[in-house]
């Protein structure tokens, strides 16, 4: 109730039957306070004890400061009340005598309205205050009871008649991506008072807040964001923090998702090989020092023929000293599902989005990457893992904060070498994106990305992409391989319809003409450092389909020339463009001799 200044309220009292088959009462604690015909209530009984009921009603009540008591009356015909106030400088103190008239008896199962307080609230200051009157029976000869047993009406006086209060967060759920990466996650919080004339205030640097588990959600200690600091346990679709501010408590709910564990870890190719006749310079981050098998193949056979090497073979040898075969290289993504519980206490679990998406977080987890025996295997960078020496070693993701195990999977680096069996080259002159709604869910946007091949305007430059192909049927980017450990050689078949600019480390093709077909040549060559002769540093030789469709221009035999194709022949038909579910662009070519993606797969989200 709203108070303001010195006002006057009342309590009154009831007798009860008690419960037990005796005669004896019992003093409720159900006492109404009322203030121009507005009360509350308590509840809890004090008994009159095991005895028959006396005729006179001894009652003790006792008011701290701040609560002035002023008169009682009796509310029933058949009670007297007589009272003896006295007013201390810490309580204010009344003795009530209540006694029956004579020839009043209860009837069984009745309960009367006995009594009535008059008090008043001294002045405050503050927002609200809290004050207490106590009573009980007092039995002559016995000892008064404890304050624990005796009856107690709280009142809680404040300034403003607020009505409600209503906490506001910036959002409705946290993903708790702390637990991979170590870094809290949270969300500011606001709380408002609304009063009963409609007067909203901010009260969010007045209220007290308690998160409800602290193992699902947090709530910092000034009450103005909630947070998940990655040493939570599980997830909730309703985790809850109770803010309260004077006589008022108001829930935040909040869905909570946490990552599955262990994470779902991919390798492009969990087993690694050297590359027959890929020759990479020695660096100090290669811990392996050895000399290409290939030289000591060719000495070899020079000595089972009686004679030494010849000057030309030897100094091609001394090129190649510092050099060593290169190591296969593989892609790893990190991916895992975000889940939730329907309710505390239950098992049922809810997965983001539904149980056939997968979120890739390889970029959250980057800097807790690791391999267990680095003399087997390296980290090229997050997203490549590279082959050193013969061996099985384990790629792990480790937890930010305990060095738990997130995730693992084992790698090998086997003796075997493996050759080159193809180069697939695709121009991508642009890219497209289209957005559409998922079929298994309305919340979800699928976005599908294509690569264009065709050029479009004079001088319009495009990349090339460029996988490699081994002969254990994997394929890898080229781009995933150190610029240094090869050369990348594009020549063009007919400059009229494009050209190359050479100088970089992936050429950029440039449109000159209308015409298509098979116009680029692309060579895999070792690095020159490393090379033995020129015969012998071309590792692969593939052709690159390009398409012109420049804007006509009349009379023109260069054009008429460029429409008819290369050489006089029709034009080749380009390769349709190639399209990926991922983020991950350029597209890959399907490598030979692998089996399609699962439709698992194809469902990945990327992102978190």
């Amino acid at each position: 109730m709203s108070l303001m200044g010195r006002e006057r309220l009342f309590l009154s009292a009831r007798l009860e039957p008690c419960p037990e088959p005796s005669d004896s009462l019992w003093l409720a604690r159900r006492c109404g306070t009322h203030r121009h015909g507005v009360g509350g209530r308590g509840g809890g009984r004090q008994p009159c004890g095991h005895e028959p009921c006396s005729p006179l009603l001894p009652c003790r009540v006792k008011a701290k400061k701040g609560v002035n008591l002023l008169n009682t009356k009796s509310r029933s015909h058949q009670w007297l009340v007589t009272s003896e106030l006295l007013t201390g400088g810490k309580h204010s103190t009344a003795t009530v005598d209540v006694a029956k008239v004579d020839g009043a008896l209860p009837r069984d199962g009745d309960s009367y309205e006995i009594l009535q307080l008059d008090f008043e609230m001294e002045n405050f200051t503050s927002q609200s205050v809290t004050r207490r009157i106590m009573w009980h029976i007092d039995y002559r000869g016995r000892n008064p009871p404890p304050d624990l047993e005796k009856v107690v009406t709280e009142l809680t006086v404040i300034q403003r008649d607020i009505r409600a209060i209503v906490p506001l967060a910036m959002d409705t759920e946290i993903i708790n991506t702390a637990m991979l990466t170590g870094r809290t996650v949270a969300i500011p919080v606001k709380v408002i008072a609304i009063e009963t004339s409609g007067v909203i205030t901010d009260v969010s640097a007045m209220v007290e807040c308690k998160s409800h588990n602290e193992d699902i959600i947090k709530v910092s200690s000034s009450c103005d964001y909630v947070f998940v600091s990655g040493k939570e346990t599980r997830g909730s679709m309703n985790a809850r923090v109770t803010f309260s501010y004077e006589h008022r408590s108001a829930l935040l709910e909040m869905t909570m998702w946490v990552p599955k564990l262990p994470l779902h870890i991919e390798l492009s190719d969990p087993r690694l090989s050297q590359v027959k006749g890929w020759r990479v310079p020695i660096l100090p981050d290669r811990r392996s020092v050895r000399e290409s098998e290939d030289d000591e193949d060719e000495d070899e056979r020079k000595q089972s023929r009686g004679g030494p090497p010849d000057d030309e073979d030897e100094d091609e040898r001394k090129q190649s000293r510092g050099c060593t075969l290169q190591y296969q290289h593989a892609t790893l993504q990190v991916f895992t599902q975000f889940h939730t519980t329907s309710s505390e206490g239950t098992g049922q679990v809810i997965t983001m989005l539904g149980p056939d998406w997968l979120v890739e977080v390889t970029d959250l987890v980057r800097d807790f990457m690791k391999v267990d025996d680095p003399r087997v295997a390296q980290l090229v960078d997050s997203s490549t893992l590279a082959g050193r020496e013969p061996g099985t070693t384990l790629f792990k993701v480790v937890s930010p904060l305990t060095e738990a195990v997130l995730g693992q999977t084992a790698v090998t680096v086997a003796d075997e070498k493996v050759s080159i069996t193809d180069l697939k080259a695709q121009v991508v002159s642009s890219l497209s994106l289209s957005l559409h709604p998922s079929p298994g869910n309305s919340h979800t946007i699928v976005a599908k990305t294509a690569a264009q091949q065709t050029l479009n305007f004079s001088k319009q430059e495009a990349l090339l992409s460029v996988w490699v192909s081994y002969s254990d049927g994997t394929s890898t980017p080229l781009s995933v391989y150190e610029p240094r450990d090869y050369n990348l050689v594009v020549s063009s078949l007919d400059e009229k319809v494009v050209s190359v600019t050479q100088d970089r480390a992936f050429p950029l093709v440039v449109a000159e003409g209308e015409g298509a077909g098979d116009l680029l040549r692309v060579e895999l060559v070792i690095c020159e450092s490393c090379q033995k002769s020129k015969r012998k540093s071309v590792l692969f030789t593939a052709l690159a389909g390009v398409r012109g469709r420049l804007p006509m221009t009349t009379g023109t035999p260069a054009t008429c020339r460029a429409r008819r194709g290369p050489l006089g022949g029709s034009r080749a038909r380009p390769a349709p463009p190639c399209a990926a579910r991922t983020a991950a662009l350029p597209a890959s070519p399907t490598p030979p001799r692998t089996s399609p993606p699962s439709p698992r797969a194809l469902c990945r989200c990327r992102g978190g």
